[in-house]
């Protein structure tokens, strides 16, 4: 079937008689021999057409789903057509013409038959397959949608999403109650957890007061390294924490020479700290006290000794550590321990000569004062401990070292 042409469907319509109508010469032949046939009296010969195809309207299908403007059934009825070539090239008559050749003469429908077709000569052929221009006739009044003279109803064309929104106002209103009583929950789950956390803090509070003073010692020992007062400040909290992960502190501190700065500076720094574990007083021991005789027997009996005092007090204050003898100094093992310490919530402040126990009056500029403190103890306890005891025990001793010039 031949494709429809856009720029046709614009062109006018308009009524004429059959006889006005430019007809294709094949079609006026059949016309003549209609005549021919139905005039008795005429002396020419009548000519029969052997077989004629049934005449069908091609568009009638194709017209279907395209228009959607119907006129008049007595518009309809006469309007001319559109002649449309098939894929073999045969020409399809209009209604009004297919009628006209029908009800030309009764007797020639009567006798003509599906298998009868008209002779047809080869100029005649020619010219049927020649492009036709008429103008686009409407389809049948069967296929029209919409009539011409009816106005389409505004309800009909209302958009599907407006459709669908008012139906749906019921379940989003519910979704948004159910939306807002969610976060209302949330809100409270939140603000009962911070009401919880805020007491717990409180009472933490309450029973060990704040660490703060430390960074107040800042103002007053400027020459000491400021990572001091933040590192007694972590240390403090993890030894006083609420949970299992409390764990020991241990802080060792080089000084060379005069104690008078470092005199000054334990004593502030300890009793801070005996502050944040409940106000009571620290444990204060010097070297000379482990050189008794029943702890160089056995170490053991020193921690069976302060256990229960460190539990009560949790600070522990040991100076000048270059005095005590290697085989007590295990003790310091279990003490300063970070994973299974004599006890979790304690902090062990220790202080260290270093001119008295290597003739050293500054410090090294080569060295960090983790590795300074590492090679004395080495050289002090090497020769009564074995490197599988004395290894862990320096690491454990020397976990944060800070130098008080």
């Amino acid at each position: 079937m031949a494709k429809l042409h856009p720029e046709r469907d614009q062109i006018p319509r308009r009524t004429v008689p059959y006889e006005s109508v430019n007809l294709p010469q094949s079609v006026k032949g059949h016309r003549r021999n209609a005549e021919r046939v139905s005039d008795p009296a005429g002396d020419n010969h009548l000519c029969r057409p052997s077989k004629r195809r049934t005449l069908q309207s091609v568009r009638q299908s194709s017209l279907e789903e395209d228009d959607a403007i119907i006129p008049g059934p007595a518009q309809s009825s006469c309007e001319k057509q559109e002649f449309t070539f098939n894929r073999e090239g045969s020409v399809s008559l209009s209604q009004c013409e297919q009628e006209y050749l029908i009800d030309s003469d009764d007797s020639l429908s009567d006798t003509y038959t599906d298998d009868m077709e008209p002779n047809r000569t080869s100029d005649e052929e020619d010219r049927s397959a020649a492009t036709v221009d008429t103008s686009i006739p409407n389809p049948p009044e069967g296929s029209r949608k919409t009539p011409l003279n009816q106005k389409p109803d505004a309800g009909s064309f209302e958009p599907q999403s407006l459709r669908f929104g008012k139906g749906s106002n019921k379940s989003t209103n519910g979704n948004t109650c159910c939306s807002y009583t969610i976060i209302a929950a949330v809100l409270l789950v939140f603000v009962a957890a911070y009401s919880s956390w805020k007491l717990d803090v409180m009472k933490v509070n309450e029973t060990f007061p704040t660490c703060k003073a430390f960074y107040k010692l800042e103002e007053h020992y400027t020459t000491i390294d400021e990572g001091l007062w933040d590192m007694l400040e972590v240390s403090v909290r993890r030894a006083t924490a609420q949970d299992k992960t409390r764990q020991p502190g241990t802080v060792l501190f080089l000084h060379y020479g005069p104690t008078i700065i470092m005199d000054g500076l334990i004593n502030n720094i300890s009793n801070i700290t005996a502050d944040c574990f409940g106000g009571l007083d620290p444990i204060k021991l010097d070297g000379k006290y482990f050189k008794r005789s029943d702890l160089q027997e056995d170490y053991g009996v020193f921690l069976a000794q302060h256990k229960e005092a460190l539990l009560q007090r949790g600070v522990m204050v040991i100076r000048n550590i270059e005095d005590i003898p290697a085989r007590v100094a295990q003790a310091f093992h279990t003490i300063c321990d970070t994973e299974e310490p004599l006890v979790h919530r304690a902090i062990i402040y220790l202080t260290l000569d270093m001119l008295k126990a290597a003739d050293v009056t500054k410090p090294s500029s080569e060295q960090s004062a983790t590795e300074e403190a590492e090679k004395l103890l080495q050289n002090l306890w090497k020769d009564s401990l074995g490197p599988a005891v004395l290894a862990p025990l320096i690491t454990r001793l020397t976990e944060n070292v800070y130098r008080i010039v």
